[in-house]
């Protein structure tokens, strides 16, 4: 299981509390809606998911 590291996920935002919030509105989007993924994922777990996809930059805060 791939777990991405927060020195990763820290070059997207310096704000561990935004990038916290985003990472828990994406994990619940992809847990509670039929939403695409953006990533190739092996994971299931959604919060791992979007995390992936935070730091890939398929998703941005819109500070």
């Amino acid at each position: 299981m791939y777990i991405p590291s927060f020195e990763q996920i820290k070059k997207v935002d310096n704000s561990k509390y935004r990038l916290a919030l985003m990472v828990a509105q994406r994990a619940r989007q992809l847990n509670d809606e039929n939403v695409e993924v953006y990533v190739d994922s092996d994971d299931k777990n959604n919060v791992t998911i979007a995390m992936e996809e935070i730091i890939e930059g398929h998703i941005v805060s819109d500070k």
